[in-house]
């Protein structure tokens, strides 16, 4: 839940806005992993760095909110294991997976319409 990332990367910082706020930092985090693996970089990860205070949850609720991932997170990795593209740069590439990830259902036009308009502005 706390993250540093390079300016470098920071084309990968955009949240899909179509699933739930539980589902949608751990999407965008399989999503910017697989195309920094598809440019030859790495993600890197260190003890945490912040101290979170919990407050009381409804665990059903968050369950019920956090229902994509147990449902579409095994199809979602798989897909992104297998995904290619020869589009010859990281901002093709980018739509490129925001395009695919509408087109299987794991987000909705919502999404794909705001990468496209963050990408215009990177």
């Amino acid at each position: 839940q706390a993250t540093v990332h390079l300016r470098e990367a920071f084309w990968g910082l955009l949240l899909p806005v179509t699933v739930h706020g539980r589902v949608s930092d751990i999407w965008r985090a399989y999503l910017t992993q697989k195309l920094l693996w598809d440019v030859g970089q790495v993600v890197a990860f260190t003890a945490p760095h912040v101290i979170h205070d919990r407050v009381a949850h409804d665990y059903l609720k968050d369950f019920q909110s956090e229902g994509d991932l147990y449902l579409k997170s095994t199809a979602m990795v798989a897909f992104l294991a297998r995904w290619t593209s020869d589009a010859p740069t990281l901002v093709e590439r980018l739509e490129q997976l925001w395009a695919a990830l509408y087109a299987r259902g794991f987000v909705e036009l919502g999404d794909l319409r705001l990468a496209q308009a963050w990408i215009r502005d990177l």
